[in-house]
């Protein structure tokens, strides 16, 4: 049987706190993300993709530690002597709760990120058909210098 302490409690319920808040950002990140991409702000949009990694990164950091007391809590809480821990409980559900909506819009993100990548293929297609055809109309003017001496 595994051995679940009071202190494991603690621990857990504060790394999983930590967890929330920086999920917390990540969300907000997301929704912030949506509104960057409609506005077609590209430089903050891809400053915010770094800053959501590094908070990612975080979570991670988070997760070498919080893993073991994790699966010892539910070792100890599925066990005949052990109980659940309703602030641990609370905790897992409401990270639940925010990786579903941060997968949500990460998904509508990515749809719109992809239909404005699309729009700017075709706007720079365009852009390249006119320049070819501005090309026309430059006069045909020898790159020779020494023609250039001579009008001075």
């Amino acid at each position: 049987m595994s051995v679940f302490t009071g202190d494991d409690e603690t621990s857990l319920i504060e790394l999983l706190n930590q967890e929330l808040v920086i999920s917390g950002r990540i969300l907000e990140l997301t929704v912030r993300q949506a509104d960057l991409i409609a506005t077609d702000d590209i430089d903050a949009f891809d400053d915010s993709l770094g800053f959501r990694q590094e908070l990612i990164d975080k979570i991670e950091g988070l997760h070498q530690e919080s893993d073991v007391l994790m699966q010892s809590y539910i070792s100890y809480s599925s066990s005949a002597v052990g109980e659940e821990s309703g602030d641990i409980e609370a905790s897992v559900s409401r990270l639940r709760d925010i990786f579903t909506k941060c997968a949500s819009l990460d998904d509508k993100n990515t749809i719109a990120a992809k239909e404005k990548a699309e729009s700017y293929k075709g706007r720079i297609g365009k852009l390249s058909m006119s320049r070819k055809s501005m090309r026309s109309y430059i006069p045909n003017i020898s790159n020779d210098p020494e023609m250039f001496d001579r009008m001075m």
